[in-house]
């Protein structure tokens, strides 16, 4: 893929830009880019041959993922101790707790491998719950900046934590 095919899939990409903000406000930009990102990489490894038809499907898998984070995060705050908790939510067993307190232990690992400015970009955005613009802002970038940041940083902590759970199976199986 030549650079000029890169910038005219980016302006396509461009093009959904109002219909994504109706339906995600100011994250937007991160579906996008990442869309863009997704189709890019496909494409520059020739498992797809026309990249600009893949577009609008990956536009929508993406806010669909976003659209469920989105509930997730208001079905934990809407649930109330006081409530049972609906029919759906399966127990947790002991098992589960441990394979998810190993996990998250990981994650922790993971984020200490990070340089300083990446660490804070993601911590400040998933953990703090801080918005694109306040992150901007208290960083001193601009959107530009911000999204490339965010989007390697995020590359580097998912190979980074592929690197790590390997490493843990491996060494479980010995």
């Amino acid at each position: 893929m030549t650079p000029l095919d890169a910038e005219r899939l980016y302006q396509e990409v461009m093009n959904f830009r109002p219909w994504v903000l109706s339906q995600c406000g100011q994250e937007a930009d991160d579906v996008l880019h990442e869309a863009f990102l997704a189709v890019w990489r496909m494409s520059r490894r020739q498992l797809i041959e026309h990249p600009i038809g893949y577009i609008k499907g990956v536009i929508r898998f993406m806010l669909c993922q976003y659209i469920r984070t989105l509930c997730g995060k208001r079905r934990g705050v809407e649930l109330d101790d006081r409530y049972p908790p609906p029919l759906h939510v399966k127990p947790v067993t002991p098992e589960q707790l441990h394979a998810k307190a190993e996990c998250r232990a990981l994650a922790m690992r993971t984020l200490d491998t990070l340089c300083a400015r990446d660490r804070e970009i993601l911590t400040r955005f998933y953990f703090e719950e801080q918005s694109c613009g306040q992150v901007q802002k208290e960083m001193h970038l601009t959107e530009t900046q911000y999204r490339l940041m965010k989007s390697r940083a995020k590359n580097k902590t998912a190979e980074r934590f592929r690197k790590l759970s390997l490493q843990r199976r491996f060494a479980k199986a010995a």
